[in-house]
């Protein structure tokens, strides 16, 4: 993650894959037991709609390249970037306009109970915001229409988010203050950096207690249990906390 036109292997084929026998991916070559998707700008997270053959994919790009949300047909090989339409939901949104550019980090994609799918994506462009799109597919792949954002506080550096259920998320907020000598210090020594924060249209953000971990990075939520799963990367632990207590 963080190549300029790094290559992605398909999820689905490194599964049975074992630990011990490492594949090596070298250019843009698939062998036999991996397929290799290439022409992507720092593919940063990724996630499957259903039963459709169809990934979404978030490209954080660069300084002079833009970053995207893209599909990927793994059965037909097509890829696309998608431009989001705009919908009226003044309910939700939360801080102006559709985004004029995307720098998205991490994102997430739920079932809503007409068949499309919710997206939410961590934007880094111009102020860290979550915006939220509806995602539906149809013959000629997956549409995005913008439906809404929240501005993320300065107190926040997400990096993923996951819906808790209706119009609520958690994201995974990294360290606090600036990336320095001291910060990197504790990452080396696993020091617990950052935890998940939560929002609802009700409460506003709230930090979730338990969740403290050294650089939170992948989050989930299980919106049936109330539980938020926290990947601690240099603690290299999952972190589970019940936000009801």
């Amino acid at each position: 993650m963080g190549r300029v036109a790094a290559s992605l292997a398909a999820i689905l084929s490194l599964v049975g894959l074992s630990a011990c026998d490492p594949m090596i991916i070298e250019g843009c070559e698939s062998s036999e037991d991996i397929k290799v998707y290439c022409g992507l700008e720092k593919p940063e997270d990724i996630e499957p709609l259903g039963d459709h053959p169809w990934l979404l994919i978030s490209e954080l790009g660069s300084g002079s390249v833009p970053g995207n949300i893209v599909a990927l047909n793994i059965e037909t090989d097509q890829l696309t970037r998608l431009n989001a339409g705009i919908e009226s939901n003044s309910e939700f949104s939360q801080c102006g306009p559709a985004p004029e550019k995307l720098r998205p980090r991490g994102f997430h994609v739920s079932d809503l109970s007409d068949g499309g799918f919710l997206l939410l994506v961590v934007n880094a462009a111009d102020g860290e915001r979550i915006e939220r799109y509806r995602v539906d597919v149809g013959e000629d792949g997956p549409t995005l229409t913008w439906q809404g954002c929240v501005a993320v506080p300065d107190t926040v550096f997400p990096n993923d988010v996951a819906s808790t259920g209706g119009d609520g998320f958690v994201v995974s907020h990294m360290f606090d203050g600036p990336r320095g000598i001291g910060l990197q210090a504790k990452f080396l020594l696993g020091i617990d950096t950052g935890y998940a924060v939560a929002w609802d249209p009700a409460r506003g953000w709230t930090k979730v207690e338990g969740t403290e971990a050294s650089f939170p990075n992948g989050v989930e939520a299980d919106p049936a249990t109330g539980r938020v799963f926290v990947g601690s990367t240099y603690g290299q632990t999952f972190v589970a906390a019940d936000v009801t207590g």
